[in-house]
């Protein structure tokens, strides 16, 4: 079978690419965000009041894959310190942009994850080594568990070599539990700005967890 000669599942449920190419993420690949900044924008509302609302006392904030940077501008208003991560290196005036070397040498207390979990290489590792007390995540809210092979190899998120791991709920918290995080919250507060594929099931997980 295609499935069983490019992905495999983990102890977790989480669905991976076995042998992914390397991804060129250029200028190009942000501009297409740029075309839908108010929708960025509108998004970046939601993604900091869910984090306000699952936290407290924080001061410090780390977004990892800050593409265009409109959650980070949404983010200062709120949170003293805010950084920027991300394989495009870009400077914001209203963020500071932390290096490969500086990211598991500095303390934050929240580290976003928001659509650029699923596209990194060995997100276990990354996890594991960050030093925060929050990690909040989105990214699409995979339904092979009910849906099957042939429905997984024609959804849209799929995207071979750009998305190299799939997870659903069940998945993800079990995988973030190994890493040492305890969940707080997993929801679809994203689907009222991206649009359903599928009006009976979810499009977006996003998820809150804490440092065990």
């Amino acid at each position: 079978m295609i499935f069983e000669n490019d992905y495999k599942i983990d102890k977790f449920g989480v669905i991976s690419q076995k042998n992914p190419l390397p991804f060129d993420y250029t200028q190009n690949y942000l501009n297409s965000y740029i075309k839908i900044k108010e929708k960025c924008v509108l998004l970046s509302k939601i993604r900091l009041e869910y984090i306000l609302k699952n936290t407290e006392n924080v001061t410090s904030l780390l977004d990892f894959g800050s593409g265009t940077g409109e959650f980070l501008e949404e983010a200062c208003n709120k949170i003293n310190q805010v950084y920027s991560f991300d394989v495009i290196e870009k400077n914001f005036d209203f963020a500071e942009t932390i290096t490969s070397d500086e990211l598991y040498n500095k303390k934050f207390d929240v580290v976003c994850f928001f659509d650029s979990l699923e596209h990194t290489v060995n997100p276990k590792s990354i996890i594991e080594s960050l030093n925060t007390k929050y990690i909040f995540i989105s990214l699409p809210w995979c339904h092979y568990d009910s849906k099957g092979t042939e429905w997984f190899m024609n959804w849209k998120h799929r995207k071979p070599n750009e998305h190299l791991h799939h997870y659903n709920d069940k998945s993800l918290s079990n995988f973030m539990n190994s890493c040492g995080y305890e969940t707080i919250s997993l929801d679809n507060i994203e689907d009222v700005v991206r649009i359903r594929y599928d009006e009976k099931m979810p499009n977006i997980l996003s998820g809150a967890f804490k440092k065990l």
